[in-house]
């Protein structure tokens, strides 16, 4: 139990149990991998098209457009499309739902920064296999940071003051 120091009132958070928040990530990357998927194979139906020398990176555009509009809808609500159909959500201590930037921050910046680097070390060429098992273990043990947590927090929860409970 916490207590909200703002209104002097006590707040019982029902946090997630961590293997339905790593079923979330689970489902948000493979959510993520079947819109690319499908994406790539409109995209290579259009590339037969003449005059379509943009195709790529329109679509690139376009696919992850979608992606984050389907993030941004249930931002609001604190979810994620993983975490919506597992049923969670994300909150500030208070438990209120975060604002769009706080979401924005949480798994668009700190957490997209930190996957950032685990693909992109290894694709641009830097630092070898070294660097990508480098940055994939800061990854991952931001991530499983939530398992000893007393408060289920993963890093970047840490770092922004946010908890994920049961929707």
């Amino acid at each position: 139990m916490e207590r909200d120091s703002e209104h002097g009132r006590a707040t019982e958070l029902n946090l997630a149990k961590v293997h339905l928040r790593l079923g979330a990530f689970i489902l948000d990357a493979i959510l993520l991998g079947i819109a690319l998927l499908v994406g790539g194979l409109v995209l290579e139906l259009i590339a037969f098209i003449p005059g379509t020398d943009l195709v790529d990176t329109l679509g690139t555009v376009i696919i992850y457009g979608l992606w984050l509009l389907w993030h941004a809808a249930g931002a609001r609500k604190g979810q994620s499309p993983g975490k919506q159909l597992v049923g969670l959500r994300v909150v500030r201590k208070d438990s209120t739902p975060p604002d769009f930037r706080l979401v924005l921050i949480r798994d668009w910046v700190v957490r997209g920064f930190l996957g950032f680097w685990a693909v992109a070390i290894p694709t641009v060429g830097l630092l070898g296999a070294a660097g990508f098992l480098a940055a994939l273990g800061v990854f991952a043990l931001a991530a499983v940071w939530c398992v000893w947590d007393r408060e289920r927090q993963c890093l970047w929860d840490k770092l922004l003051g946010t908890h994920v409970v049961h929707a």
